[in-house]
């Protein structure tokens, strides 16, 4: 029987094309999760994977350190290039970028005309901030740790901040057959919302508002996921208007390229940047083209506008494999209930903190009934005192060994009486909290008024 080669070279190739496709198709597939998961969408908690590692890795930091000593304390922890991490730190720094930046920076963090206009990661220093260790960190203790990338070390599964971040500075991605596109908001408004659902009562969608540059949205009537951001004019006679503020959204860079086309369609003369720290651009308009105009009509005329149409997609809590789609309204009721669960575990968390150190106490009572002060003295060494600790029934006889001898002096026994009491009456308040399902709300409700208070410049009412 003869081979026919040609046929069979073409099966052959078929065949390992077949194989050359899946593959690709394959880790096409798992790369388009991966982006998903751990790059483009951000947490539940508001955070992307780097800003979160970002967080943790700089924690304990107490002074300025330059971003590129800060980018290689992350990058034992995150699976991917310096750039990504610097480039976040500065985000995270920029205080023309954020409504509540998370670090304070030394150097060149961006201005007004050029928010993100950076310097080099080596010239340019950071530290986390006291809102970030206020309400980012509140309850580190309590986080799930979990393996690193490479199993080195561990990391939060989740950092649990007070108030959704996730709606305060904003946060833009983009991966395969998603994307998420979430305005920023005032820090007070999401937390008069919070307070509200926390005492039951409804809840509206607060606008979008970019505190750097003061400026608040206008909802469209049509679709309440998209808004709209108007900048400012003063109009100074009848052919002449001054740009005193952009809308959102809109750069410096872009604002001028807009103008030079105006000027080619002959719909303005000119224009005079004196832009530096503030928006300054004084536009001249043909001879009378202003006169009896409101400023409406310079916005307008200008394209000083921008829109956005709001997408809050995000990875749930419980499952970080599952995307989930909110709106405004339901992702603050959500983050809250979500952010109130956690309470229980503070507290019995604190009662198993009291009870190890009542242990302690206890062995210091029996210590100074059994008079081992006295005993001590006569004793050769440590080791032996530790036998006699066993032998008076001590459990950490490390600890009670270790002590100094004016510990168990009949003063330091009604001490720590005392303190055992104390202790005893915190377990017990600790017990109420966690079967009080009203009362865990109320902490909430004044720890959130306590944020408020410190990071809001307009006290709110109850």
């Amino acid at each position: 029987m003869e081979i026919n080669v040609i046929e069979l070279l073409k099966k052959i190739k078929e065949d390992e094309n077949a194989q050359v496709s899946n593959y690709l198709e394959n880790e096409h597939r798992i790369f388009a999760i991966y982006t998903l998961q751990q790059r483009a969408i951000p947490y539940f908690n508001g955070l992307k994977p780097v800003q979160q590692r970002i967080l943790w890795k700089t924690r304990t930091q107490k002074d300025f350190e330059k971003v590129a000593k800060l980018t290689g304390m992350v990058m034992s922890i995150h699976p991917h290039g310096d750039a990504s991490i610097s480039e976040a730190i500065s985000q995270m720094t920029g205080p023309f970028c954020n409504n509540e930046p998370f670090f304070d920076g030394d150097g060149a963090f961006g201005t007004k005309i050029a928010p993100t206009s950076f310097g080099q990661a080596r010239y340019i220093s950071a530290r986390q901030n006291n809102f970030t260790k206020d309400v980012v960190f509140r309850d580190w203790e309590i986080v799930e740790m979990i393996p690193t990338y490479d199993e080195k070390e561990e990391e939060p599964y989740l950092l649990l901040p007070l108030v959704p971040v996730l709606l305060l500075n904003g946060i833009q991605g983009i991966a395969t057959g998603y994307s998420t596109y979430i305005l920023p908001r005032d820090l007070k408004d999401l937390i008069d919302r919070q307070i509200l659902h926390l005492q039951g009562k409804e809840i509206d969608n607060p606008l979008p508002y970019s505190k750097p540059i003061d400026n608040r949205a206008v909802r469209d009537d049509d679709n309440p996921n998209k808004y709209y951001f108007f900048g400012e004019v003063e109009i100074l006679d009848t052919s002449k208007a001054r740009i005193t503020k952009l809308p959102f959204g809109m750069s410096h860079a872009d604002l001028l390229k807009k103008l030079s086309k105006l000027i080619e369609k002959h719909k303005i003369r000119d224009y005079v940047d004196k832009s530096r720290k503030e928006i300054d651009i004084v536009v001249t308009f043909k001879k009378s083209a202003l006169k009896g105009k409101k400023p409406e009509h310079v916005i307008r005329t200008l394209g000083l506008y921008t829109s956005a149409t709001e997408r809050i997609v995000v990875l749930e809590p419980n499952n970080s494999k599952t995307i989930e789609e909110y709106n405004a309204v339901e992702f603050i009721k959500d983050y809250t209930d979500w952010r109130l669960s956690f309470y229980p575990k503070r507290y019995k968390r604190l009662i198993k903190l009291n009870e190890e150190e009542i242990k302690k106490l206890n062995d210091i009572i029996v210590a100074i009934e059994n008079d081992l002060g006295k005993k001590a003295r006569d004793v050769k060494n440590k080791s032996e005192l530790k036998i006699i600790c066993e032998n008076l029934g001590i459990c950490d006889t490390e600890y009670i060994s270790s002590l100094p001898l004016y510990r168990f002096t009949i003063e330091e026994y009604e001490k720590t009486k005392n303190r055992i009491a104390e202790l005893e009456k915190e377990i017990e308040e600790y017990k109420k909290i966690i079967a009080d399902i009203d009362l865990q709300k109320r902490i909430y409700i004044d720890e959130l008024k306590e944020i408020r208070k410190k990071y809001c410049k307009q006290k709110g009412k109850k």
